[in-house]
C-alpha cells in the first residue's frame, strides 16, 4: 500500500499524520514488508486498559474475580 493511496483524503475525513503508519497498520503479515502484528499487539493493551478502567470504576467494590 503506498502513501499515494492516502494523499486524496480519507473516506472517513480524517487527516493521518503519518500515512506510512496508517499504511502499516492495514497491511497483512503475509506482505512480507513491515505489518501490523507489533500495532495490534499495542492497541489490544490499550482496549484492555480501557475496559478495566471502566469495570473499576463502574463497580468500586468488587473484587478481582467478578471485574
Amino acid at each position: 500500500m503506498s502513501n499515494r493511496t492516502f494523499q486524496r483524503g480519507d473516506p472517513i475525513g480524517h487527516a493521518f499524520a503519518d500515512p506510512a503508519l496508517l499504511a502499516q497498520a492495514l497491511r497483512h503479515r503475509s506482505a512480507g514488508t513491515p505489518h501490523n502484528e507489533r500495532l495490534e499487539f499495542l492497541g489490544d493493551g490499550i482496549v484492555n486498559l480501557l475496559i478495566a478502567e471502566a469495570l473499576y470504576h463502574r463497580w468500586p467494590k468488587a473484587d478481582e474475580g467478578a471485574l
